[in-house]
């Protein structure tokens, strides 16, 4: 009823409303207006507002407030039913809902519920015991049965549990057969949790137990280097004790009746290629180190020819080869006198005759006569043709000569260190000495703490200065043009007030002797039972008896490891840890190897390998020893030499005569640098030959002491000479009758032409083995004069 009035009432007021709207529309051609009405959907106190709008003049009328009977604000929510209640239970009971049919909005509400253990507060406890042990017991809890609460009792000591003290053990076993030092072994074990007893019995049946042994005495199938073990055993427990070593028929005590030897390893060690070969009769491996000449580590690689340089970079034009085996590629850098960003002095005769070349200088004297000579541009910084040997009746004296050579017009060119005539035959010391100009300054450039107090106090060579040093000529009066080192003389140019003149030599330092060891830190490796890996610390020590202020670098390396270096010091000791695994097979050593190498401050090179090998005691699982590698004693006969000659191609030192009248003192291993000598060796019962020479005449390069670097290959088309490689020998023939041949590259003098010792003779090595003997021969005086183009241009005599 109170719907029906107030929807007379509205349309009352609307009615009113619309006589109050302005009945002319300014648009519409009859002056009507066309309205359309509009609700709006949002929900106010008063209701949805209600008005129009004239389509034509859009004039807007209000017509007031309606209610929609569609909005839920208007008229109340339309509600389902509500929910069930939830299962949970919360504080104010238990959770129920209900949605409006036509906005959605859900109502909630909580419940009693009588079958809920907390609204009744009547729960329905059970108690349970955690099956988990603690240092209190096992815990105790009382849970609802039907809504899950659960309360902590206490905790209770469980008979079923092994951790409460309640084990269930087995039996005592039977005891062990083996016998330890407290008994036999018997055990028992809990059937629940595996723990075990162990306790030790006396078995009166054991032999160790009663002491009471019953021994046979047996032979080891089993051949060792000794033969095989005789030992008696005790029937009953197997006690071993050694008696000694015998022979027997059906084993290889003898000689092994090796096969073939089998194709060299592809691995490359420092001993070379292992090769085997197989005892047909009992399977014993002998090995032996080969060279393979397909192996760029043995052999040296095998380059193919320097490419064509490449662009200027600051450091030269690079050219580059690679190895045709290997294919390791090798770079060096040039310097291109055609190339202005170049440097302009040459080094070598090569880079010579492109430098004059590149400046306009003709490389021949008129009608090409004579090339060019690069050694005395090195030495005296002048263009001269031809050389001194090439000069008819040329005078020689204290290493000068009266004409370097020739001209360009080949005419000959005077040499102006040619000793001065007047200076024959006087004493330095009687001379009347005058400064020299610039001698201080001169001085002043070598090295002050090395060279200066040595070529002050060394006696000087030449002009009868048997007893004359540099310090009794006066520092002021003579001026060093040269200094001395290890491995080359030094000189010293003195000037009289009338102009003459003399040079004296300052004989080398002479070389230093470069030791070294390589240490371990323990000499026994030894694997028991469950070691599979031991350390080892190694301990190279090296030294150089040379003070360390003449020394450039001492560099030292282990095992190959990354070279450590030490500047300015005559000793290094270097310390490296390695790891040594449980070998697969059982050997009697293991072997380790170090490398030293030094250079002084003049350029003097020196390096040497060192080894140390440290034994080896493996025991198997059992704590025993492995049987050792059946070994037969070998009756090696001993080394016999018959007979061991070294001799040269040309021999030229027999007591006769040169060209120029001079007698050649008679000395049987005096040779020429690129002469070609032979080793013979007449012996017996040698198996294997090593060849070796001192360092200087086994280098395949060399550099002068005028800077002029010569290679074996490059400069004489000479093979490659690797040592040891390609001086070891092996032999199978009871007596050997064997030579060896070696052209000798270019290497420092010992003895000058005039007989003047300039070093220590070098020295040829022979290593002779067969089995475990060795023997050394050496022969300890070669001395090397001039090379052999002393002997195919000969000088001419007066």
């Amino acid at each position: 009823m109170k719907k029906t009035i107030g929807f007379f009432i509205v349309v009352i007021i609307l009615m009113i409303s619309f006589s109050s709207i302005a009945s002319y529309c300014p648009v519409s051609p009859d002056g009507e207006h066309f309205f359309s009405y509009y609700k709006e959907a949002q929900h106010s106190v008063a209701g949805h507002r209600y008005y129009r709008i004239c389509e034509e003049c859009g004039v807007l009328e209000e017509l007031g407030y309606v209610i929609d009977y569609t909005c839920c604000l208007c008229v109340g929510h339309n509600y389902n039913s509500w929910s069930t209640p939830s299962i949970t239970h919360y504080d104010q009971g238990h959770l129920t809902s209900r949605i409006c049919t036509r906005c959605g909005y859900t109502q909630y509400d909580y419940v009693y519920d009588f079958n809920c253990c907390q609204c009744t507060n009547n729960h329905d406890y059970m108690t349970i015991i955690s099956d988990t042990h603690t240092a209190s017991g096992h815990l105790v809890t009382e849970v609802c049965t039907m809504c899950g609460e659960s309360n902590p009792v206490g905790y209770v000591i469980k008979t079923d549990c092994c951790l409460c003290g309640y084990h269930t053990y087995t039996n005592w076993s039977t005891p062990s057969i083996t016998h330890y030092t407290q008994g036999h072994k018997q055990t028992k074990t809990c059937t629940k949790c595996g723990d075990t007893l162990t306790r030790y019995v006396i078995d009166y049946s054991c032999c160790e137990c009663t002491n009471n042994h019953t021994y046979i005495e047996k032979i080891s199938p089993i051949h060792t280097s000794n033969g095989h073990e005789v030992y008696e055993e005790c029937i009953y427990c197997g006690e071993k004790n050694h008696i000694g070593y015998t022979t027997i028929d059906s084993c290889c005590c003898g000689v092994h009746i090796y096969g073939d030897w089998q194709t060299p390893s592809i691995l490359h060690t420092y001993q070379g290629h292992v090769q085997q070969r197989v005892c047909q009769l009992c399977g014993e491996v002998e090995e032996r180190y080969v060279s393979d000449d397909n192996c760029c580590f043995c052999s040296g690689h095998d380059f193919s020819e320097w490419s064509l340089l490449g662009e200027h970079t600051v450091i030269g034009h690079e050219s580059s080869r690679a190895c045709s085996r290997c294919g390791y590629e090798e770079k060096k850098y040039f310097v291109d006198f055609n190339c202005d960003l170049c440097r302009s002095e040459p080094v070598n005769n090569v880079e010579f005759l492109r430098w004059l070349q590149s400046r306009g200088i003709p490389a021949w004297s008129s009608g090409n006569m004579y090339q060019a000579n690069f050694a005395t541009y090195s030495k005296y910084g002048l263009i001269v043709y031809g050389w001194p040997g090439q000069v008819a009746n040329n005078e020689l004296k204290d290493g000068e000569y009266r004409y370097l050579g020739f001209t360009y017009l080949n005419d000959y060119y005077t040499n102006m260190y040619f000793p001065n005539d007047y200076t024959s035959g006087i004493p330095p010391e009687l001379w009347n000495f005058v400064p020299v100009s610039g001698a201080m300054e001169s001085y002043d450039l070598l090295e002050q703490t090395v060279q200066k107090p040595y070529m002050l106090s060394t006696l000087l060579v030449g002009h009868g200065a048997t007893t004359l040093t540099a310090a009794k000529i006066g520092i002021d009066k003579a001026k060093v043009q040269s200094g001395a080192t290890w491995s080359n003389s030094g000189s010293i140019y003195t000037e009289k007030d009338s102009g003459n003149y003399a040079t004296f030599i300052v004989p080398s330092m002479g070389y230093g002797n470069l030791s070294a060891t390589l240490s371990s830190s323990k000499t026994v490796l030894s694997f028991t039972p469950g070691v599979d890996q031991i350390e080892v610390t190694l301990t190279l020590l090296a030294s150089m008896d040379k003070p360390s202020n003449e020394i450039n670098y001492f560099k030292g390396s282990i095992m190959s490891d990354p070279t450590t270096t030490n500047y300015f010091t005559n000793q290094i000791e270097i310390s490296k840890t390695v790891i040594i695994n449980r070998p697969m097979s059982d050997y009697e050593e293991v072997s380790f190897n170090a490398n030293v190498e030094l250079e002084s401050i003049f350029g003097d090179r020196f390096e040497k390998d060192v080894y140390c090998t440290i034994a080896l005691h493996i025991m198997d699982d059992s704590g025993e020893d492995p049987p050792p590698d059946p070994q037969p004693p070998i009756d090696i006969d001993a080394i016999d030499i018959e007979g061991i000659t070294l001799y040269g191609a040309y021999n030229h030192w027999t007591n006769e005569y040169d060209i120029l009248g001079n007698e050649l003192p008679y000395h049987e291993h005096r040779f020429m640098s690129l002469e070609k000598i032979f080793v013979t060796i007449q012996a017996k019962n040698v198996k294997g030959l090593l060849i070796r020479f001192s360092p200087p005449m086994e280098s395949m390069q060399y550099t002068s002491t005028e800077g002029i670097f010569y290679d074996y290959y490059d400069d004489f088309g000479l093979e490659y000479v690797t040592f040891p490689t390609d001086s070891i020998f092996y032999f199978q023939e009871e007596t050997i009758d064997f030579t060896f041949s070696y052209i000798i590259p270019m290497c420092p003098e010992t003895i000058t032409m005039d007989n003047q010792r300039l070093r220590i003779p070098y020295t040829l090595y022979i290593m002779l083995v067969n089995g475990d003997e060795s023997i050394i021969y050496t022969i300890s005086d070669i001395d090397i004069t001039g090379t052999v183009y002393d002997l195919l241009y000969p000088q001419p005599g007066q």
